[in-house]
């Protein structure tokens, strides 16, 4: 049952999703303007790593474009 849907995944990262790209779905999606979209983004991914472990986060930032990095900020 999974195969299929694991099959789209052999290509590798859709390279169309990027912070401008989330930032405006978000943005259209919530009736926010450019600057409350980005907000709200930074706001979810600080959420969600403090969700987690450092360790798990780390992983999570090995995975993303360079540019997605910063948005899951490493504890200090």
């Amino acid at each position: 049952m999974l195969q299929q849907g694991l099959d789209q995944c052999l290509d590798g990262p859709d390279r169309k999703v990027t912070i401008a790209a989330i930032e405006g779905e978000l943005g259209k999606v919530l009736g926010l303007d450019a600057k409350a979209a980005r907000s709200a983004l930074q706001a979810v991914c600080k959420e969600v790593a403090a969700s987690v472990t450092a360790g798990e986060i780390a992983e999570v930032r090995g995975q993303l474009p360079a540019d997605m990095r910063e948005l899951f900020r490493l504890a200090s």
